[in-house]
């Protein structure tokens, strides 16, 4: 591996082992104060790592519950902040502590039609959201799942194609041990068969030759034996008288019989 890829891959390490160390101890911060830092816009939007081991319930509902609670919260503070002025001068002004009182009870009877909806609204979108969770879920299981199936098939295809292989070559390695097994059978044959009567050839040989030398002439080329004809020998034919040279296979005879071969003795008598 080259330097400067390995300086890299060592930035990388040193920088996800860092955020892994700070997102730890700044979630053990987040836990231990959690009252007063639930409602931060940061641990709002990641508060589904925030979820204490005790707690019955997921992390969505964990997150989904304290989204509500923190908007319901974050509201009245606003209202309270708004209209506290404004109470504290009614107060003094009128010193009437029932009208305040039905004041507080009407604006709350309106922060709470505010938040219902609001509240509504927002279950809708969480039960959405988890439901496209799920969703995602099982479309990634699926292709993990067609992934591995597409890996078990390419390695199936490879050891397959190295059994046909080795078959192959197993076959053609028996069919050259067999052929080589029929040729020893057949040459121990030939010399089982043969070789009793090697010394029988000699004793042939010896008596052709003892005859050759008492009466020369006798024996000799096949020519010298059965006789030759010449080339301008006449062949009674079916259809008339044809030289021996020009007969063809296929010809008929005088007798009927057709030429099936033509045999040529070369010799110099």
């Amino acid at each position: 591996m080259e330097a400067k890829y390995l300086f890299i891959l060592l930035i990388l390490a040193f920088t996800i082992g860092f955020a892994i160390i700070l997102g730890d101890s700044s979630r053990n911060d987040v836990i231990a104060h959690w009252a007063e830092r639930r409602c931060d816009f940061d641990v709002l939007l990641t508060s589904v790592f925030y979820k204490p081991p005790e707690d019955t319930r997921n992390s969505v509902e964990f997150a989904s519950d304290n989204f509500k609670f923190c908007v319901g919260s974050k509201s009245t503070d606003y209202l309270n902040t708004l209209f506290g002025a404004l109470f504290d001068v009614l107060n003094k002004q009128m010193g009437a502590a029932d009208i305040m009182t039905d004041v507080m009870k009407n604006l709350r009877k309106q922060l709470n039609s505010i938040y219902a909806p609001f509240s509504t609204m927002m279950k809708k979108f969480w039960d959405k959201f988890k439901q496209i969770g799920s969703l995602a879920s099982r479309v990634f299981q699926h292709l993990f799942m067609a992934m591995k199936k597409a890996a078990a098939t390419g390695i199936a295809s490879i050891f397959v194609a190295l059994s046909l292989q080795t078959v192959f070559l197993n076959t053609i390695d028996l069919v050259i041990n067999a052929i080589m097994i029929v040729l020893y059978i057949c040459i121990a044959l030939a010399f089982i068969f043969f070789l009793p009567i090697l010394p029988l050839l000699v004793v042939v040989i010896m008596s052709v030759a003892g005859i050759e030398a008492a009466m020369p002439g006798r024996t000799g080329d096949m020519g010298a034996v059965f006789g030759c004809f010449t080339e301008e020998t006449p062949i009674q034919m079916k259809s008339g008288s044809k030289k021996i040279c020009e007969v063809q296979l296929g010809d008929i005879l005088a007798n009927g019989q057709k030429v099936e071969s033509v045999i040529e003795l070369p010799g110099e008598t």
